[in-house]
């Protein structure tokens, strides 16, 4: 069986920062992608958990319902899902249930708030 490495979205969005700032390591950036993409296990892909955290950073007080956010950022519910989870273990987001009606509330955290 295959090893598989997990990385998370704060390691991305810092990868990111440090190409824009020319800070790349003794890698050069194509090799370092390669890398990346061979060992990586994303649940969500990318633009859908920057999408997410683009329409949290445009709603009013950063906090939308469930529904509202898969509209918002144009996902499919299950994708939304996948990507909500990613960056609640990221500590991106707070995510409140709501038993009654089971649409969530989705908050972005400030940690969140400074990467988008």
């Amino acid at each position: 069986m295959e090893k598989q490495v997990k990385f998370s979205l704060s390691y991305y969005f810092d990868e990111l920062k440090r190409q824009k700032n020319g800070n790349t390591r003794n890698e050069s950036s194509e090799i370092m992608e390669q890398r990346i993409q061979s060992e990586r296990v994303i649940r969500a892909p990318a633009t859908a958990t920057i999408s997410v955290l683009r329409a949290l950073k445009e709603a009013e007080g950063y906090t939308l319902t469930f529904m509202a956010l898969a509209k918002s950022a144009r996902l499919k519910l299950d994708i939304c899902q996948e990507a909500l989870a990613q960056l609640s273990s990221e500590e991106l987001v707070e995510i409140e249930p709501d038993f009654d009606t089971g649409n969530d509330r989705v908050r972005l955290t400030r940690k969140g708030a400074d990467l988008v």
